[in-house]
């Protein structure tokens, strides 16, 4: 795939969630689950034109905005066509979840170079995947109420 994608393993970059996963009769529904909450926050990022830890994107450039204005479009980062926006995705391979897009050019605005550094996905700059803490807590308590619903905690 072309594009860009992040992968967390269970076990390490997410370490208590992991271990909640594992408690589950079919993790894979659990990490299913989480996918799907973390491609609807990094895509969220784009809405609040602001990192997944809350830091606003740095703004467009006077040339930029010159341009789109000239073209009749508006202001918003990362918003010229919404088509990385709408490109971000998870799917299972194996006890992994993988959030990614193949747009082409994801991985400069998430990493910098040629392009200010405006991240989407929980990934600094110097490439290392750093989970907000909301977005941890956000997947335990989906852990946790799929764990509940199995009765795990009875």
């Amino acid at each position: 795939m072309t594009g860009f994608s992040i992968s967390f393993d269970a076990s390490e970059a997410l370490r208590g969630l992991g271990r909640l996963i594992r408690k589950c009769e079919d993790p894979r529904d659990a990490l299913d689950a989480v996918g799907f909450e973390f491609s609807q926050r990094a895509d969220r990022t784009f809405d609040d034109q602001a990192d997944p830890w809350n830091a606003a994107w740095r703004p467009l450039s006077p040339l930029t905005l010159r341009l789109r204005r000239k073209a009749g479009k508006g202001a918003e980062i990362l918003r010229d066509t919404g088509r990385l926006s709408q490109s971000i995705t998870h799917n299972l391979v194996g006890d992994e979840v993988h959030i990614g897009t193949n747009v082409e050019y994801a991985a400069p605005h998430q990493l910098g170079g040629g392009v200010p550094y405006r991240p989407f996905m929980p990934i600094r700059e110097d490439g290392t995947p750093d989970l907000p803490d909301a977005w941890t807590r956000g997947g335990i308590e989906i852990v946790e109420n799929i764990l509940r619903q199995q009765g795990a905690f009875d």
